[in-house]
């Protein structure tokens, strides 16, 4: 796990090693072990590492031993092991024992395209070689690492950090208005865009290539969710005996490393399997959670219920209303771009306690999107306004610029899987001096297109998640919380061959009398105690309406509101008589107050950072400030 930046200058200029030094230092939560850069020609690579497997010769970029090929990654191959015993019976010689130098050597054998069909692992990952000139750029197939990339002016700049492309002397800092709305909408800004105009996300399973002799840009697709067949009439027992099995072997696959391997535990079903998987391969397992002082929110009881059917080593946070006034200012230094997703306060604060124990730790994200775990995907649910079916049915009547998104609308206040928007359309459009920009962006249009593959609406329901909320949402706030810490969290529920058999099985094996996932309970019935077995899904929720109504809560929110530069894209005095209007509520819209909150947090944190300065940071100083970051859980 580490923090990659890259850069290719303009034609006639040299990267500057000072500035390189600089913009690789800023990664350094990522990587605090060691750091490492390659120059060559118009071509600069740096990389901070977190040492998780091959600790004493895995240090980053790592070149070839002809010279031609160097490469560097963001993220762990989960089947390096194979792929290295292949490379060596192909005879290229391997000097290191760990997963980064199977991409060097690795795309010398089987080129980009070979390479990644290969892959099973989170990554972001970077290859120059120098024989072809080009540079390639390539992002895991579900989004579990972040990048980042600026082109313009023939040149090209990318990072796992989006300020920390930024803050790139050549890079423009502007303000995108379509993100904004998106993220009004959202809580999150989907697809290629990000919160800064010209500063592009890579997309999951897409590989960017920039060749030198023309400085030419090519971004293309190597891998897809695809519609599945509803499988036949299957043995209930069958499919929950090939089910556990899958995922027994996604767990096993993602508990490679050399150092200490945890879990986190919320006592919900799908950490609850990962944790009973684990436990027949980990000795010594600990594991992680986070209470509430509110009891009638506190899903404690059910994680201390596993952790001790387990044996694990359990740790426990107790989360209370003082904690998010300390821990909100944390979370905005951390978060990079903007997410306004309330569980990122304790995320971080768990991932702080867990880095006192292990480096990596497991998760349960993607479960619920790939066994429809949430209630709006609940059978009864699907007929509703703009979703699956109707908005497949009805898409042919209307021309595509005619047309609301298919993401969001104006009339509609959820997205055509049910997920619910922070504002709708008709107070965006009063809130926002520009509305309806994102709504037209290339980027929607084909969402819309791939969206209407899906016949069955429960997958086109799942799908709209796998490729939005999960990639652009929870995967964020999982990699940005964890890796403030220095922390690796991988995602067993992601493997992709486990996605597409998940999306597959008939809703009937997914819903029942314990509600959702019921097959995932079925494969795991033997293992897990009867009280989590049988309960229904909770959801992680955090008393944000009780610290909204309270002194603080109002009072951080309509200081920042009042400081508001609208950068011309917001009107800052009808956002803040509506927020006005929601505080005055009985029962303040937590949701939307916190994700305005961070907002504009945010807003304030990133046009505070300088643009980068040879060796600007040092790394002592980096160093202490981690430091005291992981001290202060103590």
């Amino acid at each position: 796990m580490c923090g990659i930046f890259g850069v290719v200058t303009r034609k006639g200029e040299q990267p500057d090693f000072g500035l390189l030094v600089s913009a690789t230092d800023s990664l350094y939560a990522r990587g605090p072990d060691s750091s490492g850069h390659a120059v060559s020609g118009r071509v600069a690579f740096g990389a901070r590492r977190l040492a998780i497997i091959d600790l004493d010769s895995g240090d980053q970029p790592i070149e070839s031993r002809c010279g031609t090929v160097v490469a560097m990654q963001n993220g762990e191959i989960y089947n390096y092991k194979d792929l290295r015993a292949e490379l060596l019976r192909l005879g290229y010689p391997l000097r290191t024992s760990g997963d980064t130098e199977i991409l060097t050597y690795g795309y010398m054998a089987w080129g980009i395209d070979g390479l990644l069909e290969r892959l099973d692992g989170m990554y972001t990952f970077a290859v120059h070689d120098r024989a072809q000139g080009v540079v390639h750029l390539a992002r895991d197939r579900m989004g579990e690492k972040p990048c980042f990339y600026h082109t313009g002016g023939q040149g090209l700049v990318f990072s796992s950090q989006l300020l920390t492309v930024a803050r790139w002397p050549s890079v423009p800092f502007r303000l995108n208005p379509s993100a904004v709305e998106a993220y009004f909408a959202l809580h999150f800004v989907p697809g290629e865009e990000t919160m800064l105009e010209g500063i592009h996300k890579l997309p999951p399973a897409h590989v960017l290539t920039y060749r030198l002799d023309d400085d030419s840009v090519a971004v293309r697709r190597y891998w897809q969710i695809e519609p599945q067949p509803i499988r036949p009439p299957l043995h209930r027992r069958e499919a929950t005996a090939e089910l556990r099995t899958r995922v027994e072997a996604a767990v096993a696959s993602r508990l490679v490393s050399d150092v200490p391997v945890g879990a986190f535990l919320s006592g919900g079903i799908d950490s609850s399997v990962i944790v009973a998987c684990m436990a027949e391969r980990v000795s010594d397992l600990k594991t992680f959670s986070v209470g509430f002082e509110d009891r009638t929110l506190d899903e404690s009881p059910y994680a201390l219920t596993v952790a001790r059917r387990f044996g694990t080593d359990h740790h426990h946070l107790t989360f209370g209303m003082k904690d998010f006034e300390h821990l909100i200012p944390d979370v905005v230094a951390a978060m990079d771009e903007p997410i306004g997703d309330q569980a990122m306060v304790p995320a971080l604060w768990m991932a702080r306690l867990a880095r006192q124990h292990v480096t990596v730790t497991l998760s349960g994200e993607g479960a619920d999107e790939i066994f429809a775990g949430y209630d709006y995907y609940q059978p009864k649910m699907l007929p509703d306004d703009w979703r699956a079916t109707a908005y497949t049915a009805f898409r042919p009547f209307f021309k595509p610029t005619e047309t609301e998104s298919a993401l969001f609308h104006r009339t509609s206040n959820s997205t055509p899987s049910g997920f619910p928007l922070v504002i709708g359309g008709g107070a965006r459009a009063a809130v926002l001096r520009r509305a309806g920009i994102f709504e037209r962006s290339p980027w929607s249009k084909s969402f819309s297109d791939d969206f209407t593959k899906f016949q069955d609406p429960l997958q086109a329901a799942c799908y709209t998640d796998l490729v939005t909320w999960l990639p652009d949402n929870l995967l964020v706030k999982f990699d940005k919380m964890a890796m403030s810490a220095s922390l690796e969290g991988r995602c067993p529920f992601l493997q992709p061959d486990l996605i597409q058999y998940a999306l597959g099985l008939p809703q009937r094996f997914k819903f029942g009398q314990r509600g959702s996932k019921e097959i995932l309970r079925d494969a795991f019935a033997d293992r897990l105690p009867s009280d989590i077995l049988n309960r229904r899904k909770h959801g992680f929720i955090l008393p944000l309406n009780a610290f909204f109504r309270s002194d603080a809560g109002r009072s951080m929110v309509m200081d920042h509101l009042d400081t508001m530069h609208d950068h011309g894209i917001v009107r800052s005095d009808r956002l803040r008589t509506m927020v006005t209007g929601w505080l005055t509520q009985p029962e303040p819209p937590g949701r939307n107050l916190m994700a305005l909150l961070l907002y504009r947090m945010w807003l304030s944190h990133a046009y505070r950072q300088p643009k980068f300065q040879p060796q600007q940071e040092s790394k002592a100083e980096l160093t202490f400030r981690n430091e005291q970051a992981l001290a202060s859980v103590a």
